[in-house]
């Protein structure tokens, strides 16, 4: 896949992520607490998790592609990890790292991720001209495991599409 194309692609699934966040915060703040008995989570405690680990791995990767040489058009290519961890988000329960484990959350957690969702987006401009192969992002959650930037961006977009899931799935049970 080329880096444009890689990019394009990204774009259009922070796009589909915020207009999937976007609805909760029409919610009453009191469904974020409540959970269902299909769910172990409630809707407060999947946008704490999100924070928790998607919003860490994006200041990782906004950090160290500072330092990421420029980009040449490259195609872009994904680490044996970043597969690995982009392959599990599509897998049921996967065990969770103790440092994403969630608190309560609530809206608050909800209305972090949504503008951690669309600063990323904005980011995408400056991202695009880093060759994202070249910066390594240790992972939040195991310090042993690191991905390309390229492939935070993908688990971001595929994480946020596990859990935005789940979360849908969650209102639903509600009634919402």
């Amino acid at each position: 896949m080329t880096q444009a194309q890689f990019f394009e692609s990204v774009h259009r699934g922070l796009g589909y992520l915020i207009a999937r966040t976007e609805p909760f915060l029409n919610l009453d703040p009191e469904l974020f607490a409540k959970k269902t008995e299909a769910h172990d989570w409630s809707l407060g405690q999947l946008f704490d998790h999100l924070v928790k680990s998607d919003v860490a791995i994006g200041r990782i990767l906004r950090e160290v592609s500072t330092k990421a040489p420029e980009s040449h058009g490259d195609d872009v290519k994904h680490s044996f990890f970043g597969r690995l961890l982009i392959s599990m988000m599509a897998k049921p329960n996967v065990p969770v790292p103790n440092a994403f484990l969630p608190s309560e959350g609530g809206r608050p957690s909800a209305e972090a991720y949504l503008a951690f969702i669309k600063g990323l987006r904005e980011d995408l401009a400056n991202l695009s001209t880093k060759n994202l192969a070249r910066s390594k992002v240790p992972s939040p959650g195991a310090r042993f495991i690191s991905y390309n930037g390229y492939d935070a961006l993908a688990l971001t977009i595929a994480h946020g599409e596990r859990h935005l899931a789940q979360a849908e799935s969650v209102r639903r049970s509600l009634g919402k």
